[in-house]
């Protein structure tokens, strides 16, 4: 079964340049994505579910459901807020690509400066496609094949 994205501006934003969750290289920067499993059944959300501006009725009759959406406020935030209590210590923050392997989620990640934790070469084709250095890529784990190394 196939994915579909959908990307829909919340609200009007500053217009930084950088992609929206689920785009590449347009939008603003207030943006909900979702991405949803194709199937036959599109159970309805129930009316006056909002993110960042964004009706998820709305999401859900677009790209049928389940489907996940994700706020890039909320990742901003939360990925700001960590950082800054680290204020004053040498540190760098990495994410566990593990956790969530969006396309999306990863740039905005990346273009805050995140490092990414990875246990496989298909994270790292991920990391890589949403434009993150090699540099800031950290391979764990055990058993890596000689070409994944």
């Amino acid at each position: 079964m196939g994915k579909s994205e959908r990307s829909s501006k919340a609200a009007p934003g500053a217009g930084d340049g950088s992609p929206a969750l689920g785009e590449s290289g347009m939008g603003t920067e207030h943006t909900v994505t979702a991405s949803c499993p194709d199937h036959d059944r599109n159970p309805p959300v129930p009316a006056g579910l909002v993110v960042e501006g964004v009706a998820l009725d709305d999401v859900a009759r677009e790209v049928g459901t389940p489907c996940f959406v994700y706020s890039r406020a909320a990742i901003e935030s939360a990925w700001l807020e960590y950082d800054r209590a680290l204020a004053g210590v040498a540190h760098e923050v990495f994410y566990a690509v593990k956790a969530n392997s969006n396309l999306a989620v990863i740039d905005v990640l990346g273009r805050l400066g995140a490092g990414f934790d990875i246990v496989s070469a298909g994270e790292l084709e991920r990391v890589l496609a949403a434009g993150v250095p090699a540099s800031r890529v950290v391979f764990s784990g055990v058993g890596k094949l000689d070409a994944e190394m």
